[in-house]
């Protein structure tokens, strides 16, 4: 449940352009993968650095973290999750070039 409120409030704050908060919010999240060491949890990880990298640079850099992870589950021979990163790639794309329509959630 901790790392779905740690997504859930990176998702928030990187929507509404908190560079900084988004940032400390993944500092926690890195913090509590290395305390439970659990490679799920990881990969999101990955996607999300590459996201905040994404938002950051106006679209320059980031998207190959993202792809990277999305690879990680199609080898992993996880579908569902590497579709639902794909469809938030598609978003973070959208929501980069126009903020103000595009938003992603996590719940």
């Amino acid at each position: 449940m901790r790392f779905n409120l740690l997504f859930s409030l990176f998702a928030t704050y990187i929507n509404a352009r908190k560079l900084q908060w988004a940032s400390d919010v993944l500092a926690l999240i890195k913090q509590s993968i290395a305390e439970r060491e659990d490679s799920s949890y990881a990969i999101e990880y990955h996607f999300y650095q590459g996201w905040y990298e994404f938002i950051k640079s106006n679209g320059t850099a980031g998207e190959n973290k993202m792809n990277e992870a999305i690879t990680i589950l199609d080898l992993l021979n996880e579908p569902q999750t590497k579709a639902g990163f794909k469809t938030a790639l598609h978003i973070i794309k959208q929501n980069q070039a126009m903020p103000e329509k595009w938003h992603l959630f996590i719940l």
